[in-house]
């Protein structure tokens, strides 16, 4: 008896599934290539009173994580870190990559170069260079690379997710912005007086403004390529040493219009970012003073930065909301001549082993940024820097990349 021809079975529930997992998959799709739109058919953004706006009027929330490129292998990383933000699509929309004004008026040094000189500055040269190895051997382009073919890399990779870009003048000399003990955190020109001649010879030696503004100016022009680089910000936490800042502000108000004339004049359409005093903590001098924005239309948005420490005389959770009310809270409030988006540009903290301090300021911030709808940005995605204060593949704490690349350095 010949074999019977049997049809075979079909697992309805498998198919079922598949069905469902293809939908699905299908919706995810859909709902990103929207943000897409959403995003870059309208990128060019202004501000309306309290709030970022695009091109249709519609309401752009800007939250976002910090990537760091103004250390002193004068790069950022790219790959790893653009595919990890892609996963936190509901989380970051945009991401304030940094950068040093050297870097920016020589974008075409080699990073081979880079991560030379970078050796040749610290006694831990030879792991340094290890580093460069591993990068190059995860990623071929970076051996005939120069840091700019990094900043497109990680720009157009992050666009490629629906990733919108800052670029954040940090310093002017590669390093460290913050480290008390380290020379780039009173030498680098923070503080915008570093122009005047009796500041010179003091804490500013490595701030010089022709420098400053053509930096800032040839970065507006290299963001004008790209649809989601959606403006600059000026210049990293402000701050004033020795005698510097005793004018009643007079200096900042001055360097900062000289900033946003020359980024304004290269491009119109691009969002400008200004900090406060104080390690851009403090914006109260706009109060009883506003900073004339009259030609420069819609383009203007504030940023402050907060930490546990910025915040330590704050010893509940009232006392927390009126000093940030006061120092940057205040501006959104509507029709005053101040009245603009401000956005906190820096937070966070530690990811292990908190303090009782850091937990209580976890709880106030959060509920203020809540409270008031706030943009934000946190500190910082990268897992670690390649240098950063005397240290080889240091580890960053706060990274918000749970993954924490290590020494991998899969850019």
């Amino acid at each position: 008896m010949p074999c019977e021809t049997r049809q075979p079975r079909v697992d309805l529930r498998r198919a079922r599934f598949l069905y469902h997992e293809v939908h699905l998959s299908f919706l995810l799709f859909l709902f990103r290539f929207s943000i897409l739109l959403s995003i870059f058919s309208c990128q060019l953004l202004h501000t309306s009173g309290r709030w970022i706006l695009n091109l249709n009027n519609q309401r752009i929330k800007l939250r976002c994580v910090k990537s760091a490129g103004h250390n002193e292998v004068s790069i950022p990383e790219v790959d790893a870190i653009t595919a990890w933000v892609a996963k936190t699509v509901f989380v970051f929309k945009c991401a304030r990559l940094t950068y040093f004004i050297d870097m920016a008026l020589n974008p075409n040094q080699k990073v081979s170069d880079s991560f030379t000189v970078a050796a040749s500055l610290i006694e831990a040269g030879s792991p340094l260079t290890a580093l460069y190895t591993t990068a190059v051997t995860k990623n071929s382009w970076l051996s005939t690379a120069n840091t700019c073919n990094t900043y497109d890399q990680m720009i157009t990779s992050l666009g490629n997710h629906g990733i919108m870009v800052f670029l954040d003048n940090h310093n002017s000399h590669a390093g460290c912005c913050c480290h008390a003990d380290l020379m780039d955190s009173t030498t680098d020109g923070k503080w915008l007086v570093a122009f005047r001649v009796w500041a010179q010879c003091c804490k500013s030696e490595y701030f010089n403004r022709a420098n400053w503004l053509a930096g800032i100016g040839a970065m507006a022009t290299f963001g004008k390529s790209y649809s989601n680089v959606i403006g600059p910000s000026l210049r990293n936490e402000l701050r004033a040493v020795d005698m510097q800042d005793v004018n009643s502000h007079a200096d900042w108000y001055s360097f900062i219009g000289q900033g946003t004339q020359a980024i304004h004049t290269t491009n119109p359409n691009s969002l400008i970012i200004l900090g406060g005093v104080n390690y851009a903590t403090d914006l109260s001098l706009l109060h009883s003073n506003p900073l004339d924005r009259s030609s420069l239309g819609n383009k203007v948005m504030w940023e402050f930065h907060s930490y546990t420490w910025s915040n330590s005389i704050a010893m509940n959770c009232p006392l927390y909301t009126t000093l940030m009310g006061n120092t940057a809270g205040y501006l959104v409030t509507q029709n005053q001549a101040y009245t603009g988006r401000s956005r906190l540009s820096e937070f966070g903290w530690a990811q292990t082993n908190l303090t009782a301090a850091e937990n209580q300021n976890i709880v106030y911030l959060s509920t203020y940024m809540v409270d008031n709808d706030a943009e934000r940005a946190y500190w910082d995605m990268q897992g670690s820097y390649y240098y950063r204060g005397d240290v080889v593949n240091y580890d960053e704490s706060f990274s918000s990349n749970t993954a924490r690349m290590g020494s991998d350095h899969d850019l």
